[in-house]
C-alpha cells in the first residue's frame, strides 16, 4: 500500500491558503465571484424574471471583477 506524499498535501493546502488569501483581500476577485454565484444562481431558477437578469447581471460582475483584477495586477508589476 502506498503511503500519501506529505510534500503533495502541503502544496494544495498551501496553493489553497493562497487563494483563499488573495480573495478576501482583493474586491475585485470577490465581485467575480458574487458574478459567478449570480450566474449559477440564475441557470438554477430556471424560469422566470430572475432566471433572466441574474445571468445578465453575474455576467457583468465577471467581467468587471476580471478586467480590474487584471489590470490592478498588471500595473503593479
Amino acid at each position: 500500500m502506498a503511503v500519501p506524499d506529505a510534500n503533495s498535501s502541503n502544496r494544495a493546502v498551501e496553493a489553497t491558503t493562497a487563494v483563499v488569501g488573495a480573495v478576501r483581500r482583493s474586491l475585485s476577485l470577490k465581485l467575480a465571484i458574487a458574478g459567478l454565484c449570480f450566474v449559477l444562481s440564475g441557470f438554477h431558477l430556471q424560469t422566470g424574471v430572475y432566471a433572466a437578469l441574474l445571468p445578465i447581471w453575474g455576467v457583468g460582475l465577471l467581467l468587471v471583477g476580471t478586467v480590474g483584477y487584471a489590470l490592478i495586477w498588471r500595473t503593479r508589476r
